[in-house]
């Protein structure tokens, strides 16, 4: 739960959830004490024993290990800043609120021991009931500190540091800046800015050594000697290969002034063009509609009406709707290009998932005019739909199951060049270490081989663990994505056009299913390697699988990867599971 959350801010999802079940917990303690005024009492303490198991389990499982992990490191030296000093004080007021109700609550079930009882309950519990208020009201004060501040533009702004420290982002597979001089006493601090897991490793193993940092997450470590300290990040690199860094730590006065870092743009994998949707499966339509990302994932829909099909001298203005129709998106308006179609492009500026809350398309004469033109996604072919582009059950990330899949096999690849990176360099233990990752992303945690297979008592995967293959109860992404695709294409209401590329995703997973099994066989024998030279052959077969499984595979050389047996690998499937999605225009019925 440590993706972006829902309520529109900075905060986590694990964050934006806390938030409201702490309100909740408020509300319910709020009701609890209107009943013990109506002498309700039966009512209240069931009320009030629930709100207090529920906020038990809020500071057990989230909020003692949150303060622990981000405020408790750095509270002497920074209390004076708002992010330690209300963190603090919430949790001082937090804990013996949570103490003190549990009391109460033990009392008012009448298990405590005779000798710990109090008598005037009343008293005790209207006490109890302000900490939990104030608790509450500290606990959102904390939310509004931490999260609902500016989110810092990606490229060109410093990333805030305190005196005596150095900001090291962790972004794009890269360590920023690569090479960093401190003076001597200097606490550098490491800071994951990526959604896949990093860590910080000295070289030598011995002088630091991060846990994995999940996004957000942030290492620190005091240079209280002189030296050069090279370091790499174990996932995604190897001593001075790929992810990797050196700090020269100097005398005070040979030092440059410790600055903020600049977050560094998005490099990572190259992503192909997208392709346009194909009108033919819709049949006889006015033109079509598709998702695309621009941003994120489906936050960008292009609306294209045939040429001919704008009536002229009209203004015509796109819409998306809810499912409900309770809620309206206007589009922009709809403009000739040169090549005779009449389209218009939105993107959603939040990066919000459009397919997410929209079902249905409207074209108007100008705003708010008459409707010309409608199309809709079938209501029982969208549930599953959603499922592969937005947000599937039973995977550990809340995200659609071709979603998962593509950011997988994106990972599967950048290991798989890391390890040949690490065989041209003679680096035996980086093409194990690769070997171990690629084969534990591979083949999920649940499989019986997941784990420790170059034999440094570190198990380490850089992906989810939901694995690509079927392991354990674990279905994988690649089967849940052909399942799902299937359903999709077998609803009652499905269209042709989701029918046919329905077919394409299942053909894709297929493709996938073999690749996959071959690369995880060939990541087992290289976890065994003996020697970096001898393996150069399998670390080239296992590369040419991972190309294939994540932007497929041009068998016959004819120039592009069609959704065939043999070729069609996971950015295929991921596309045409967005055409699934679109939309065949047609004029309204009257």
């Amino acid at each position: 739960m440590g993706g972006k959350g829902f309520l529109g801010t900075n905060a986590s999802v694990l964050a934006d959830v806390t938030l409201i079940l702490s309100v909740i917990i408020a509300i319910i303690l709020t009701i609890g004490v209107v009943m013990a005024l109506l002498k309700r009492y039966g009512i209240h303490r069931w009320l009030q024993t629930s709100a207090v198991i529920l906020n038990a389990l809020l500071v057990v499982l989230v909020m003692v290990g949150s303060f622990l992990r981000s405020v408790l490191p750095g509270v002497q030296q920074r209390l004076d800043q708002p992010y330690y000093y209300v963190a603090t004080l919430h949790g001082l007021v937090g804990i013996f609120a949570f103490v003190y109700g549990s009391y109460v609550a033990l009392r008012a079930n009448e298990i405590m021991p005779k000798a710990l009882r109090f008598s005037n309950y009343k008293v005790w519990m209207r006490f109890a009931y302000t900490l939990y208020m104030l608790a509450t009201a500290l606990g959102i004060w904390v939310y509004v500190v931490w999260y609902t501040g500016p989110a810092i533009a990606a490229e060109g702004q410093p990333i805030a540091q305190a005196p005596n420290e150095q900001v090291v982002p962790m972004a794009n597979f890269v360590f920023t800046p690569v090479e960093l001089v401190i003076p001597v006493g200097t606490t550098v601090v490491w800071a994951n800015q990526d959604s896949a897991p990093h860590n910080a490793v000295a070289d030598d193993g011995i002088v630091f050594r991060s846990e994995l940092l999940q996004t957000g997450q942030e290492f620190r470590f005091t240079f209280s000697e002189e030296g050069l300290f090279p370091y790499y990040c174990e996932l995604h690199g190897s001593p001075g290969v790929d992810m990797a860094g050196t700090i020269r730590v100097v005398p005070a006065g040979q030092a440059p002034v410790l600055a903020g870092v600049p977050t560094p743009v998005a490099g990572g994998i190259a992503q192909p063009t997208p392709q346009p949707l194909p009108a033919q499966p819709f049949g006889q339509t006015s033109g079509t509609a598709a998702f695309r990302d621009a941003l994120a994932r489906n936050d960008q829909i292009v609306v294209e009406l045939n040429p001919g099909a704008a009536p002229a001298g009209q203004v015509l203005t796109a819409f998306l709707t809810s499912d409900d129709g309770t809620t309206t998106l206007p589009l922009g308006q709809l403009q000739p290009g040169a090549d005779g179609i009449t389209r218009v492009v939105f993107s959603e500026p939040n990066g919000q998932n459009l397919l997410a809350s929209y079902s249905w398309l409207l074209i108007t004469q100008e705003a708010g005019g008459q409707s010309l033109f409608e199309s809709q996604l079938p209501p029982q072919a969208a549930l599953p739909i959603r499922q592969l582009l937005v947000d599937g059950p039973g995977v550990p990330n809340p995200q659609g199951y071709v979603v998962g899949l593509r950011t997988q096999t994106d990972e599967l690849l950048r290991h798989t060049q890391f390890m040949l990176n690490s065989q041209a360099g003679g680096d035996l233990e980086g093409i194990k270490r690769h070997a171990e990752l690629v084969f534990n992303l591979v083949s999920g945690s649940l499989d019986p081989q997941f784990g420790d297979l170059n034999g440094d008592s570190r198990p380490q995967n850089p992906g989810d663990g939901f694995g690509l293959l079927q392991n354990g109860g674990q279905a994988g992404y690649i089967k849940l994505t052909g399942d799902t695709a299937v359903a999709a294409a077998g609803a009652p209401d499905a269209s042709d056009s989701i029918k046919v590329h329905g077919e394409h995703v299942r053909i894709s997973a297929e493709n996938l299913r073999g690749w996959s099994a071959q690369a995880r066989e060939l990541a087992l024998q290289l976890t065994r390697a003996t020697d970096a030279v001898s393996v150069k052959p399998q670390i080239d077969q296992l590369l040419t699988l991972s190309q294939s499984i994540s932007r497929g595979a041009d068998v016959n050389g004819d120039g592009r990867i069609d959704p065939v047996p043999g070729e069609a690998g996971t950015l295929l499937a991921y596309e045409h599971a967005q055409y699934m999605a679109g939309f065949g225009i047609v004029p309204v019925q009257p």
